[in-house]
């Protein structure tokens, strides 16, 4: 497992720097779980009164696999993917200072431009095992 970090800043370089790193890793068929802060990126495109994008979020419109369809009865999923709460994570990731409106997303198998479709539909398999097992660790503590 690799960790990209791609924060949103109050820098326009930065962020530029970050998307294209999101974009660049969004090419690839191993990429397929996404971690993000709610409210850190929308599902729809955003855009001013003059059409142009808005900077402040990122748009994974169409990106990300509807989860609620997966995993109906959780309530912790939605259609961004699957929230974190608590301490189960932080400690899991021994990670202390994260935030606590952490979502699991995991991107939709397509033919990619770093891979083919069936090496990311079984790369999408794997992963949604590595979810399984989160969900459990998470819902029994």
């Amino acid at each position: 497992m690799q960790v990209i970090t791609a924060p949103i800043t109050e820098d326009f370089q930065t962020n530029e720097a970050n998307q294209a790193k999101i974009l660049t890793q969004l090419q690839m068929d191993k990429t397929i779980i996404v971690l993000t802060c709610d409210g850190c990126y929308d599902l729809e495109e955003k855009r001013d009164e003059n059409g142009l994008y808005t900077a402040d979020n990122y748009v994974f419109a169409g990106v990300f696999d509807d989860l609620t369809k997966k995993y109906p009865d959780n309530e912790n999923v939605d259609e961004k993917g699957y929230h974190f709460y608590g301490e189960a994570l932080k400690s899991a990731l021994k990670w202390e200072e994260m935030p606590d409106n952490i979502i699991l997303s995991m991107r939709k198998p397509i033919k990619s431009l770093g891979g083919d479709f069936k090496d990311m539909e079984k790369n999408y398999k794997i992963a949604k095992e590595v979810l399984d097992q989160i969900m459990a660790d998470n819902e029994n503590k």
